[in-house]
């Protein structure tokens, strides 16, 4: 299996129409999506609002990564405006979800959006049918690419191959491993090819540990239609727009606080959009006397199920 050729002689071979399209930022390139696929994500912006975030991919990208949100989109209309995405939900898409590209570079076709995980340290060089074998090692299947990615974060390659299965079969994301560029010839990106990211490779315990934890701290946000623009925020009914830790009211996650074990009752820190930053919530994994997971939320009071040694469960506390 030969090495893949340089981006210079790709662009050579390629067809016109690719040659003459404008390079894009393709850090974290997912793959590409129809707008009834983008339209559930959490946020939008069209590019004739008051933001400037749809007028172009790079204000996009940055936009999304602004206001905390770990997956961005930007789809390029032929007929109406331009939009910009943003979401938090893993995976962004389903392998169906995702359509064929213009190219295996990472360009997408009009009326359709590129996907981007705009935290990750992997950059998307193209897309192949092949990956050598004898020059990966083979995961299980995983949920997402982002879980290939943490799987890859020691090698410095990463080859993902979105698996959809026109019969109803499981989506799934097969996942392969390499420290050398082995994937084979370059073609349009879509389901059921393969995906080729490469970063520095993690070299210590320390590294990977700081890798895990920036992924695991990403906010969380429930996917909602439209874009906050009202007093709800754009949450669903019942849930509530509160302030995430350390963000200066700056960004929020909607939370249902009749049930959220972590913030029960009310907002840990605050209500987005209030002056006031008064905690009105509860974390309940944190009452005194419980042991791990003898806690749970309910119609926003904490109920105590099990007690440490030496502490008696009484009306739902250990006392």
């Amino acid at each position: 299996m030969f090495a893949i050729p340089s981006t210079a002689l790709i662009l050579g071979i390629l067809s016109h129409s690719a040659i003459v399209r404008a390079q894009i930022n393709t850090r974290g390139f997912l793959g590409c999506a129809s707008k009834d696929s983008l339209d559930i994500f959490a946020y939008n912006i069209e590019s004739d609002s008051e933001s400037d975030a749809g007028n172009t991919q790079e204000s996009c990208l940055n936009h999304c990564n602004g206001i905390d949100y770990q997956i961005a989109a930007y789809l390029t209309s032929t007929t109406e405006a331009e939009y910009c995405y943003c979401d938090n939900s893993l995976p962004p898409l389903q392998p169906y979800q995702i359509v064929e590209g213009a190219d295996g570079l990472g360009n997408c076709n009009d009326n359709t959006g590129g996907v981007y995980d705009i935290s990750t340290d992997y950059q998307f060089e193209y897309c192949s049918s092949t990956v050598d074998d004898e020059g990966t090692v083979g995961q299980s299947n995983q949920g997402s690419m982002e879980d290939c990615f943490a799987q890859c974060d020691t090698y410095t390659w990463a080859y993902v191959m979105p698996v959809s299965d026109s019969e109803g079969g499981p989506e799934t994301f097969m996942c392969e491993c390499g420290s050398g560029d082995v994937g084979g010839a370059v073609v349009d990106c879509a389901s059921n090819v393969f995906f080729a990211y490469d970063h520095t490779a993690a070299s210590s315990p320390s590294i990977v540990e700081r890798r895990r934890k920036r992924r695991a701290n990403a906010p969380r946000h429930i996917k909602m239609r439209g874009r906050p623009n009202d007093q709800s925020h754009g949450c669903p009914a019942g849930l509530t727009a509160c302030n995430l830790e350390n963000r200066d009211g700056t960004s929020y996650e909607c939370i249902d606080t009749d049930s959220e074990l972590e913030s029960c009752g009310g907002c840990m820190y605050g209500i987005y959009g209030l002056l006031s930053t008064n905690t009105s919530g509860v974390d309940c994994s944190m009452l005194p006397g419980s042991v791990l997971g003898g806690t749970t939320c309910l119609k926003g009071s904490c109920q105590a199920t099990a007690c440490r040694h030496g502490w008696s469960l009484i009306e739902g506390l250990c006392q």
